[in-house]
């Protein structure tokens, strides 16, 4: 299962600054046109402010079986 999208509230964990972003927890790569990419856009956030980068770990289902991210 693909979660939906869920707003998270982030630290910039270089300035310290606080900001919003999106966050899937899960995806699954066998529901349709869902790719690596996607995949990578998704288990990151970039800081709005200084453009540092936060990553999430994300559960990813494919046809080999599973991982996080």
């Amino acid at each position: 299962m693909t979660t939906p999208p869920e707003e998270v509230l982030l630290t910039c964990p270089d300035r310290g600054k606080r900001f919003t972003d999106f966050v899937r927890g899960s995806i699954n790569l066998m529901l349709g046109d869902i790719t690596e990419q996607d995949v990578e856009e998704n288990s990151r956030s970039e800081c709005p402010h200084c453009g540092a980068i936060i990553q999430h770990h994300v559960l990813v289902v494919s046809e080999k079986g599973w991982r996080v991210t």
